[in-house]
């Protein structure tokens, strides 16, 4: 089997994506939660509320695609560095 080379960008980028989704996605969170406090108190309209809502869903799949393009690039990687059935594992 010939030897394959991987770069420190197969792993690196993802895992950087990943992470700065999530720290969006824990200030969209916390931002959403001061809005929701407007609108229980009533200084907000229903429409707005939910377009907050539906930014907030919005921001929460992409922190999750980003999760999966890391966790796909780490198992390409074990693929790399064992073989198939170890990697499965």
């Amino acid at each position: 089997m010939p030897i394959q080379f991987f770069t420190p960008l197969l792993i690196h980028q993802p895992q950087t994506e990943f992470q700065t989704s999530q720290i969006l996605a824990i200030r969209s969170v916390q931002q959403f939660q001061i809005y929701q406090i407007g609108y229980v108190n009533g200084n907000s309209d229903t429409e707005s509320y939910l377009a907050k809502l539906n930014s907030l869903d919005r921001t929460k799949a992409q922190t999750y695609t980003s999760w999966a393009k890391m966790r796909r690039s780490l198992f390409e990687i074990k693929l790399i560095v064992l073989n198939v059935k170890e990697a499965e594992n």
